[in-house]
C-alpha cells in the first residue's frame, strides 16, 4: 500500500462492496414490505401536530417529556418527509440505505487513512478483509428493526455525526503542533450541536468515548493536554451536563429513573457485546447456548481491553478505533442499565446493533496493523485474533441473515396488519400492541395521518363535507377549563364543550390521576341524547367516553362532584382547582378503502 494513499483498484473494491451492502438492503426492504408507520413515530406524528397547532411548546417538543431522548433531528426527518413526501415509511426507509452507505464510507475512508499513515501496510489482504467486515456489519440485517422503521433514518445520521466527531477529536490528539483555537472551536460548536440536538440519549456515551480516550492518550504520552486540547471535551462535557439537569428541572426524573443496579450486571454486558455477531431472535432461533453467547461476550471484552491499549501506547496512529470501542461498551452498558431488568433479550435486542458493531471495527482495525515495535510472534498473534473474530462475525452473520431472510415475509404480513389497524382508527389495545406504542399514541397518531392524508390515508383525496376532513377543528372548549397541556386539559367543577357538526364519533378518554380523591363524573348531551356518561372514578382511573356523529353542531356539559387544589393537598404546586384531566378527542372512523 503506498505510503501517501491507497491504491485505485482498492478504492474502486471499497466502492463497490458498498455499493453491493445498498443492493442488499434494498432488496430487503422489498422482501419485507417496510411500509408502516409504528412505535415511536406515532408519538412524535402526534407531538409535531400539537406543536404545530400551539398546543406544545418548542422545548417540550425537544424534551419529549422528560424521556432521555431529547432532540429534534427525529422531528425535523419526520416533519420533512410528512411536508413533502405525505409521510412515506418505505421512501425513509430507502434514504436509510444511503446513510448508512455514508458511514461504510466514512469508517473504511478512515481505516485505509489510517493504514497508509502508519508505515508500509498490514498483510496485503486486510485492507480489503476490513472494507468487507466494515460494511458487512453496517448492513448486517442484525439490525432489521432500524431498516425497516423510518425512525432508523435518524438514528443512523445520528451515528455520521457522531462518528465525523470521533474522527475530528482524534486528529486533535495526533497532530503534530495541536489544532489551533478556530479549528477547535469550530468543532466544539459542531459537537455541542450533536449533543443537543442529535445525539439524544446516546451522547452519555458519546461523551464518555471522547473522555475517556483523551485520558488514556494523555497518560499513555505523560504529557499533559494543552489549552486548546482540552476545549473540545469540557465543552461537550458542559453541554451534556446542562440538557441533564436543565430537562430535570423542567421535565422531573421522566424515564431516566429507570435505571438500576444489579447484580447480573456484568453477565448482560457480555450478552450485549455478543449481540455484535448475532442478535437475541437469531440466536434463538439458531438454537445457541446462553453459555456460548457469554464466551463470545467475553472474548470480546478481551480484546477490547487489548486492542484499545495497544492503539493508545502507538503514538502514530489514529486514535478513531479507540473511540469505537469505547463507545460500543458505553452503549452496551446503558442498555443493560435501562433495560436489563425486562430481560436478556432486551440487552441483545435489534435496534442496537447499530452502537455496537463499531467495537468490533475498532478492534480488527487495530489487530490488522503492525504497532510500533511489532516483533514477528506478536503479528502473528494479532493476526490470529483478528482472523478468529472475522471468521466468528463472518460465519454468525451469514446464519443471521439466513434467518432474517427467511423472517422476512411474515414481516410483511406483519406491516400490512399494521395499516390496517391505522385504517381502522386504532380500535383496541391489541392493535396498539401491533403498532408497538400507547394506545393513545396510536390513536392520536391515527386522527392526525387521517385528517392530514398522511402514510396510509396518503393520496386518498379531500374528504367529504362533513367526513373526518371537515373535524379538524371539531372541538371549541367553553367555560371551566384551563388552558390545553400536551395531550389535554383539564376541567374544574363544570365545563362546556361544543362539538362541530361531524360524520364521525370521536372518543376521549378522561383520567383521575394518583393522589386526587374518588369522584362522580357526568357528561350531559344535547336534547334528548342524555347522559353520555355517569361513573365514580378512583385515583389513577380512566374512562372513555364516545362521542356520537351528528350533522350539526352540540353542546356538551362536564359536572364532577369534587375538586382538587394540588398546592392544598401536597401533590405539587399547582394552586388550580381540578377536576378532571380529559385526554385530546379522537376521530372514530370507519376505515374506507
Amino acid at each position: 500500500m503506498s505510503a501517501a494513499r491507497p491504491p485505485a483498484s482498492l478504492v474502486a473494491f471499497t466502492g463497490l462492496v458498498i455499493l453491493l451492502g445498498l443492493v442488499v438492503h434494498a432488496g430487503y426492504l422489498a422482501r419485507a414490505g417496510a411500509d408502516a408507520v409504528y412505535m415511536d413515530t406515532l408519538r412524535l406524528l402526534w407531538q409535531w401536530s400539537e406543536f404545530r397547532a400551539g398546543n406544545l411548546s418548542l422545548l417540550q417538543l425537544w424534551g419529549q417529556q422528560g424521556s432521555p431522548h431529547s432532540g429534534l433531528l427525529f422531528q425535523a426527518l419526520l416533519a420533512a418527509n410528512a411536508a413533502w413526501f405525505g409521510l412515506d415509511p418505505l421512501l425513509a426507509n430507502r434514504a436509510t440505505g444511503f446513510v448508512i452507505a455514508a458511514v461504510a464510507t466514512l469508517l473504511c475512508a478512515a481505516y485505509l487513512s489510517d493504514a497508509c499513515r502508519v508505515r508500509a501496510s498490514p498483510h496485503p489482504r486486510w485492507p480489503a478483509v476490513v472494507v468487507l467486515l466494515v460494511t458487512g456489519l453496517c448492513f448486517s440485517l442484525s439490525g432489521f428493526e432500524l431498516l425497516t422503521l423510518d425512525l432508523g433514518l435518524g438514528l443512523w445520521l445520528k451515528n455520521l455525526l457522531v462518528f465525523t466527531l470521533f474522527l475530528a477529536h482524534a486528529w486533535t490528539l495526533r497532530i503534530d503542533r495541536g489544532p489551533g483555537l478556530g479549528q477547535v472551536l469550530l468543532l466544539s460548536l459542531y459537537g455541542t450541536a450533536v449533543v443537543v440536538l442529535c445525539a439524544m440519549g446516546w451522547s452519555y456515551a458519546m461523551v464518555g468515548a471522547i473522555l475517556a480516550v483523551q485520558s488514556l492518550h494523555h497518560l499513555a504520552t505523560r504529557r499533559r493536554p494543552t489549552p486548546t486540547q482540552l476545549v473540545l471535551p469540557l465543552v461537550l462535557l458542559f453541554a451534556m451536563l446542562a440538557v441533564t439537569v436543565g430537562k430535570r428541572m423542567v421535565f422531573g426524573d421522566g424515564e431516566e429513573s429507570a435505571a438500576e443496579l444489579r447484580l447480573d450486571i456484568p453477565r448482560q454486558l457480555l450478552l450485549s457485546l455478543a449481540s455484535i455477531f448475532v442478535n437475541a431472535e437469531a440466536a434463538a432461533r439458531l438454537g445457541l447456548p446462553a453459555a456460548l453467547l457469554l464466551l463470545l461476550g467475553a472474548l470480546l471484552a478481551v480484546a477490547f481491553v487489548i486492542t484499545a491499549l495497544v492503539r493508545v501506547l502507538d503514538r502514530r496512529a489514529s486514535l478513531m478505533p479507540v473511540h469505537l470501542i469505547a463507545y460500543a461498551v458505553l452503549c452496551a452498558l446503558s442498555f443493560v442499565l435501562a433495560r436489563g431488568a425486562e430481560g436478556d433479550q432486551m440487552v441483545m435486542a435489534s435496534r442496537y446493533h447499530m452502537d455496537l458493531f463499531p467495537g468490533l471495527v475498532g478492534a480488527v482495525w487495530i489487530l490488522s496493523m503492525p504497532a510500533r515495535g511489532d516483533f514477528r510472534p506478536g503479528r502473528r498473534v494479532a493476526n490470529a485474533l483478528a482472523g478468529g473474530l472475522v471468521l466468528l462475525a463472518v460465519g454468525l452473520q451469514a446464519g443471521q441473515f439466513a434467518v432474517e431472510w427467511k423472517t422476512a415475509p411474515y414481516r410483511s404480513a406483519i406491516f400490512q396488519a399494521m395499516n390496517e389497524a391505522l385504517r381502522r382508527g386504532v380500535p383496541d389495545q391489541a392493535a396498539a400492541d401491533l403498532l408497538q406504542a400507547p394506545l393513545a399514541d396510536a390513536r392520536n397518531a391515527a386522527a392526525v395521518m387521517r385528517r392530514e392524508r398522511l402514510a396510509v390515508f396518503r393520496g386518498a383525496g379531500a374528504a367529504p363535507a362533513g367526513g373526518p376532513g371537515a373535524c379538524a377543528s371539531g372541538w371549541q372548549l367553553g367555560e371551566g377549563w384551563y388552558a390545553p397541556e400536551a395531550g389535554g386539559t383539564w376541567a374544574a367543577a363544570r365545563a362546556v364543550f361544543t362539538v362541530m357538526a361531524c360524520s364521525c364519533d370521536y372518543r376521549v378518554s378522561l383520567l383521575l390521576p394518583h393522589g386526587h380523591p374518588e369522584r362522580d363524573v357526568t357528561i350531559e348531551g344535547p336534547g334528548t341524547a342524555g347522559t353520555l356518561l355517569a361513573r365514580r372514578l378512583h385515583p389513577g382511573q380512566a374512562a372513555e367516553v364516545v362521542i356520537p356523529s351528528s350533522a350539526q353542531t352540540e353542546r356538551y356539559v362536564l359536572r364532577v362532584s369534587q375538586t382538587t387544589v394540588p398546592a392544598e393537598a401536597g401533590i405539587n404546586e399547582d394552586t388550580r382547582t381540578l377536576g378532571v384531566y380529559m385526554g385530546s378527542p379522537l376521530l372514530a372512523c370507519a376505515a374506507k378503502r
